[in-house]
Order: structure tokens, then C-alpha cells, then sequence
């Protein structure tokens, strides 16, 4: 599986961040776009491969453990 896109500018998706219109709706956001990286991270079967540029994404540095 590879995923790509987690840098800090796509991951989170920044237009679901702006539409959110309440510490709610925010968090959310950034839970469902967490959890869809971490389903993604842990369904791949053999080997995963993840890439990004410019600053790595908090949500790939937590699935990590860095």
C-alpha cells in the first residue's frame, strides 16, 4: 500500500479544517482524518510505503511514535 500527501499542508485536509464551524466540528475533523490514516496505515498487508514533503504531517509522526 503506499500512501502519499502527508506533509503538514495536505494532511489534514485543510478546506474540512476551515469548514468546520465550532471546536466540535473541528475535532471532528481531525479525529476522522486521523483515524483514516491509521485504518489505511494498519489494513496494509505485507509492506507500506508513506511519503510526503516540506514538514511531515502530526498525524504520520504519531502513527510512527516519533
Amino acid at each position: 500500500i503506499v500512501i502519499n500527501g502527508l506533509n503538514d499542508r495536505e494532511h489534514p485536509d485543510k478546506l474540512r479544517l476551515l469548514a468546520a464551524r465550532d471546536g466540535a466540528q473541528l475535532d471532528e475533523v481531525m479525529n476522522t482524518e486521523q483515524h483514516a490514516l491509521y485504518v489505511a496505515a494498519t489494513r496494509a498487508q505485507g509492506h507500506i510505503r508513506m511519503s510526503g514533503v516540506d514538514s511531515v504531517s502530526e498525524f504520520s509522526v504519531d502513527l510512527l511514535g516519533e
